[in-house]
């Protein structure tokens, strides 16, 4: 589910099986993560515009979903040249705010 923020696009990724979100098929300014739950999954972020093409070569980072208690904000800042795929694993629930 995207939402539009003020300061761009918010996309939940939550749920409890492994998957993967074709989150932009384009460049994408990548600006923050929010964890407002503690969960034991990890997202794996890839500069791709499609759900084939996450392999190493395409690897950008892992974002852990093990924050404490208290919802947690990082700013991230950074831009993919061809798109940005989401691989869930484990059970997660974060949202990403992308441009």
């Amino acid at each position: 589910m995207s939402q539009p923020t003020d300061l761009g696009q918010a996309v939940r990724l939550s749920g409890t099986a492994a998957g993967t979100t074709v989150v932009r098929d384009r460049a994408a300014g990548v600006l923050r993560v929010i964890i407002p739950t503690t969960k034991t999954g990890t997202i794996s972020l890839y500069d791709v515009a499609t759900a084939g093409g996450t392999t190493a070569a395409n690897f950008i980072m892992d974002i852990q979903n093990t924050a404490g208690s208290v919802p947690t904000s990082a700013a991230l800042g950074f831009t993919t040249h061809t798109g940005l795929v989401a691989v869930k694993g484990g059970t997660t629930d974060l949202v990403l705010v992308v441009e």
